[in-house]
């Protein structure tokens, strides 16, 4: 499945650049994302939330 990985996000850049009309180059050219992560029910990208970490 790693390999659907680079199509999948070059679809999602499309559908990203489609819905925001912002330019191709404003977004990464690779998934800066792994997939084990990306997989995992605990990932959320961005800072962690406190709430979050007091809830488990």
């Amino acid at each position: 499945m790693i390999e659907i990985l680079p199509e999948a996000y070059e679809n999602g850049k499309d559908l990203a650049v489609m819905e925001t009309n912002l330019p191709y180059n404003n977004f990464p050219s690779v998934c800066g994302y792994m997939w084990e992560d990306i997989l995992s029910d605990r990932f959320y990208p961005g800072e962690p939330s406190i709430e979050l970490e007091e809830e488990f």
